[in-house]
């Protein structure tokens, strides 16, 4: 559903970002494709960005195993993976961070276990 909603949103601003990245009536065609592509990239990665912030948000609000905590990080963050080489030491920011928030949620997980719950390491 979230990635549904993503997909409406971009559909939305797509026109809005390819117009202001290189207006119509330029007569360079394939430059306008490219800014449209580069304008789509962008909006991508902002709503990947802000699907990784509410992820982290509902993985520290609801009880999960460290396991699923660990996979629903992994796979959004395979969505922010830069495509030029490099952007790939802001990237490895990112995944050292998101390392310190999965360990984070996986102790909170496993301190607010109680006898009923089952651990999961």
């Amino acid at each position: 559903q979230q990635q549904q909603q993503q997909q409406q949103a971009l559909a939305m601003n797509l026109p809005f970002l390819a117009s202001h990245a290189l207006p119509e009536g330029t007569g360079d065609e394939q430059a306008r494709q490219r800014a449209l592509a580069e304008a789509a990239w962008g909006s991508e990665l902002v709503c990947a960005c802000v699907t990784m912030l509410l992820l982290v948000k509902s993985c520290s609000e609801r009880s999960l195993t460290p396991f699923e905590v660990s996979a629903s990080l992994d796979t959004a963050l395979a969505t922010l993976r830069p495509r030029a080489e490099q952007n790939m030491g802001a990237f490895r920011a990112v995944e050292q961070s998101i390392a310190f928030i999965k360990s984070q949620l996986s102790f909170h997980t496993v301190q607010g276990a109680g006898d009923d719950k089952a651990l999961y390491m």
